[in-house]
């Protein structure tokens, strides 16, 4: 028996195929980063409502009924509630269908946001992956996809006006990409499309004005990166998005006005200084935005007076700071102008956050996680551009890498997202990690008041009035919990102040509480003008308490809870 073969016998050696790479479709990893998105953010769907939530979903009645549909795009974003001048009203109309499908049910809201979100992350990585490498595009939708920078707006249901007109946007940015290779019959439903997109992010917040420069930004790099003169394709998409955003003005225009209202000092102190001081303010409330890119952890959900000092003198540092880094950023930018994914990213990054920055014009807010949203479409360009530019790096390496960052941003997600179940848990957050924030400590209170922790919630009302001397919500606030500890001389002071400074029903209502036991009624009497309008059965619940100080207090009116009446149960 042979062991071994003779030389002459062995088999002639055959060559093996080549390994062939794992290649996966496109489709196949659009499909698995929408998942992903959508997984992050799960947790949220079984909140219930926090903040503007209650307000805007629950206090709002045409919301809460179909035939009301209409009234919809004839009316101010906040009413009843406010008139803050912000014409969204297709997003009202979102939460008007989705109501009439499951009343009252958060659920349903909380939903339809993730699976926008996870259609945005998968729109952004087919946009994506046309400017840079296949495992670039995929970083960038990654990044965009996990950041915790977004969590305001996934876990809250009105965060749904981010999502939709970041959604339209990158519709009609898709659709410009690559339509051009497209036959004339599918570009020409590919440019209604767009002219319908354009329309609909407009008519779902203000932030969307941005998309045309964005379109013409496209036509600009293409054309001097490339040499390719814009065709007719490009030329009809601009015309077209020109149409909608004229046809969105005058309809802006005729219902609420062209800008915003002024806001509350407490909310935005840039809109009362000068314009320079403003705009040096304004640098300085950049540099907390590049912050909050950078390093999105334990953000919180308020930045109101007086979380981000003013810029008041000329040796404040900060906005000195960010114009030295936005000097380097455009040096870095000048250097590589070759890139057209990093001149694109850098347009729509600084692009889409000028209108919201208050260097412009004042906006309603000084600052907000939520600001950013729309803006962390052109980070995330240029985090995959980053990508693109790293050193060979061994595969497995980048995917254990990849993989580490995913876990630590997820947990930081689920984590985040249970504060904006409501506001019991939220407020509390908000005052810990905003101690200057008059607005967060006045908000922590009025939770506190609703929990039962009277002298906890008294300590923050002080705190807001440490910050803030003259806040109404504090000194309301504050008057009440005295009121309810037998202390009426000490609230009464408090609560006439208040209603003195911003008149409405609910601080009528505890004035009048405090003056029926012991006060001057008249004075209550001679406020009544000022807050208008009233609830139904006000006016006479009033006689009642006053003209009977000494018998059991009768239960208030339907619309007013005993308390600041800050949101709505």
């Amino acid at each position: 028996m042979r062991i071994f073969a003779a030389p002459s016998e062995q088999r002639p050696q055959v060559p093996l195929p080549p390994v062939r790479r794992l290649q996966l479709s496109t489709g196949f990893i659009t499909a698995a980063l929408a998942l992903t998105a959508f997984s992050l953010f799960i947790r949220s769907a079984t909140n219930f409502a926090a903040y503007d939530d209650l307000l805007i979903f629950y206090g709002n009645p045409y919301v809460q009924h179909l035939h009301y549909w209409r009234q919809l795009f004839m009316q101010d974003y906040w009413r009843p509630v406010a008139h803050g001048g912000l014409y969204r009203p297709l997003t009202l109309l979102s939460f008007n269908l989705l109501w009439h499908l499951r009343p009252r049910d958060p659920f349903c809201q909380h939903v339809a946001n993730l699976l926008l979100y996870a259609a945005i992350t998968a729109l952004l990585y087919l946009w994506l992956r046309r400017l840079l490498p296949e495992r670039a595009a995929v970083a960038g939708a990654l990044w965009f996809a996990a950041t915790p920078l977004h969590v305001e707006v996934a876990a809250t249901i009105v965060g749904r006006e981010d999502l939709l007109a970041t959604f339209f946007f990158l519709v009609v940015l898709v659709l410009f990409t690559y339509g051009r290779e497209w036959r004339s019959g599918w570009q020409a439903l590919a440019l209604l499309a767009i002219m319908l997109a354009s329309l609909g992010a407009l008519l779902s917040k203000e932030s969307a004005i941005v998309l045309l420069p964005m379109l013409l930004v496209l036509c600009a790099v293409n054309y001097c990166q490339g040499a390719v003169r814009p065709g007719r394709f490009e030329l009809t998409a601009c015309a077209l998005s020109l149409l909608a955003t004229l046809l969105y003005l005058a309809a802006r225009l005729a219902v609420v006005g062209l800008l915003t209202h002024k806001p509350a000092f407490y909310s935005n102190p840039l809109a009362y200084q000068p314009a320079g001081w403003r705009m040096l303010s304004a640098l300085a409330v950049s540099g907390v935005a590049l912050k909050a890119l950078l390093w999105p952890v334990r953000l919180p959900p308020d930045y109101s007076f007086n979380q981000i000092p003013m810029v008041t003198h000329w040796s404040d540092w900060r906005p000195w700071l960010v114009l030295l880094v936005l000097s380097v950023f455009a040096l870095l930018c000048y250097r590589g102008r070759h890139q057209p994914a990093l001149l694109i990213g850098a347009a729509l990054l600084f692009g889409a956050y000028a209108p919201v920055s208050n260097l412009l014009f004042p906006i309603g807010t000084i600052f907000g996680n939520r600001l950013l949203f729309l803006p962390s479409l052109g980070f995330a360009l240029l985090v995959a551009f980053a990508f693109s530019r790293l050193p060979v790096i061994p595969r497995r390496l980048v995917a254990v890498l990849a993989l580490l960052g995913l876990v630590f941003l997820a947990r930081l997600d689920w984590h985040e997202c249970d504060y904006w179940n409501d506001n019991a848990l939220l407020f509390p957050m908000a005052a810990q990690r905003a101690p200057n924030s008059a607005v967060a400590q006045a908000y922590c209170g009025i939770a506190l008041i609703d929990s039962g922790h009277m002298h906890t919630a008294l300590a923050h009302y002080q705190r807001a009035l440490s910050i803030a001397p003259a806040y109404p919500l504090a000194l309301e606030g504050k008057g009440e919990i005295l009121l309810v500890l037998g202390q009426t001389n000490s609230a009464r002071p408090l609560l006439r102040q208040a209603l003195l400074l911003q008149p409405s029903p609910n601080f009528l209502h505890e004035d009048v509480l405090a003056e029926a036991r012991g006060g001057d009624p008249a004075f209550a009497w001679r406020q009544l003008p000022r807050v208008q309008p009233l609830p139904a059965g006000f006016l006479s619940w009033m006689k009642l308490v006053l003209t009977n100080p000494r018998k059991p207090l009768p239960p208030p009116p339907p619309g007013l809870r005993h308390g600041t009446g800050a949101h709505v149960k």
